[in-house]
């Protein structure tokens, strides 16, 4: 997510938003980047109640880091399904209702 960071901030943009849960991750790039023009949000891209608020009056929208270790899909199956299926369909119907016109998606190997 970081380096995704890093080159969006290059760009004109006004704001950027930085939505996931992982706290220690979110607290470590705040550290790291300093431009007033990030903002963070702890949720979970399962909540689209909270994407709404988060997505108010946006531009574009980045979609990034799915869950991708196996064993986890084995073992709970259905939390691998709503992180990596529900979130895309939460995020793109947050995107268009809030006023994103623009969406990018990157991927990770």
């Amino acid at each position: 997510m970081a380096s995704a960071l890093k080159k969006i901030i290059k760009y004109d943009v006004k704001k950027v938003i930085v939505f996931s849960r992982y706290k220690l991750k979110q607290y470590e790039m705040a550290q790291e980047y300093t431009d007033s023009r990030l903002r963070f949000f702890i949720g979970d891209v399962r909540d689209k109640d909270h994407l709404y608020r988060a997505f108010d009056g946006i531009d574009a929208v980045v979609l990034a880091n799915p869950m991708k270790q196996v064993p986890a899909f084995e073992y709970t199956p259905f939390e691998a399904a709503k992180t990596n299926i529900y979130r895309a369909h939460n995020i793109t119907e947050a995107a268009i209702d809030r006023g994103g016109s623009k969406s990018y998606c990157i991927t990770y190997r």
